[in-house]
């Protein structure tokens, strides 16, 4: 086989981490600088002159959280589900009404090379975060659906933390979260009260549980601060093609996005930074 001679589609580029496919792929970007860098002397005139700095690459992957078997998975029958706990263990609620959620778990990426780095940015994790933003229907705290709401609203006014456990489908995140902002939206026409509230970690986050060979690596390597082996290669019918071109190497896993908007499909999405430079080859 060869490379196409036809434009590529983009449905036959593929992501690969840890050399296994992401199941569900819906987007893919892959962006590269050499971070130029002016110089101006006496005798640049009045156009200046550039030398390549350390390139850097990112790698972005929109995925649609597939199932045992490969089926897409929707916002429904609780398969997204966020557990509270008070501080002090006593109380325990599932928050009610639930319509939207998203986590975002970020890596504080630092630069680290240096004048022995050959022509690319290297990286190491300083930090790590989660963010949890929740919106559904408001119920009154002092109601039994409306527990959740008096869990999260006394925590707030008690300058105490809450333990979190989130399910995502198959995927379980649990760490303790405080609580950050709190919105009630009370429309006219008979709409029904909306609330939107947000969180920020307090300590370790764990996880558990597992989406497919390459999600899960992604993930693993994001709880790990390890870094994991991206691919962006050519396909056809399920297949590399020989021939065709290639783009590798190791990233760290930058954002992890959980999302879910009830009655549509979960979306599990991946922001990377490559470490050490990207590898353009020809696929054997």
């Amino acid at each position: 086989m060869a490379a196409p001679s036809n434009e590529v589609v983009g449905v036959n580029l593929l992501a690969k981490y840890g050399g296994t496919l992401i199941g569900g792929q819906t987007d893919l970007s892959l962006e590269k600088s050499v971070n130029l860098q002016e110089v101006e002397d006496k005798q640049s005139g009045f156009f200046g002159d550039s030398i390549p700095g350390f390139r850097e690459t990112q790698i972005s992957a929109d995925n649609a959280y597939t199932g045992s078997g490969g089926d897409h998975l929707l916002g429904e029958n609780d398969n997204v589900e966020v557990e509270l706990t008070s501080q002090d263990g006593d109380t325990t609620e599932v928050v009610q009404g639930l319509q939207e959620m998203t986590c975002t778990l970020e890596s504080d990426l630092v630069e680290v090379q240096t004048f022995q780095s050959v022509d690319a940015k290297e990286y190491r994790v300083a930090g790590q975060s989660l963010d949890l933003s929740l919106s559904g229907q408001y119920f009154d705290p002092e109601a039994t659906d409306g527990a959740g709401h008096d869990l999260i609203l006394s925590a707030e006014e008690a300058g105490e933390i809450l333990t979190l456990t989130l399910t995502f489908g198959a995927l379980s995140i649990t760490g303790d979260i405080r609580p950050e902002d709190w919105t009630l939206s009370a429309p006219a026409g008979n709409e029904t009260a909306t609330f939107d509230s947000s969180f920020r970690h307090e300590g370790v986050i764990t996880h558990s549980g597992t989406v497919d060979g390459g999600l899960d690596a992604g993930i693993d390597a994001w709880f790990n601060r390890a870094t994991v082996s991206a691919l962006v290669e050519y396909q056809e019918g399920g297949s590399a093609v020989s021939g065709a071109t290639k783009y590798e190497g190791s990233a760290y896993v930058s954002t992890l996005e959980l999302a879910g908007t009830q009655g549509e499909p979960l979306d599990l999405n991946f922001d990377l930074e490559v470490t050490g430079g990207l590898t353009r080859s020809t696929q054997a």
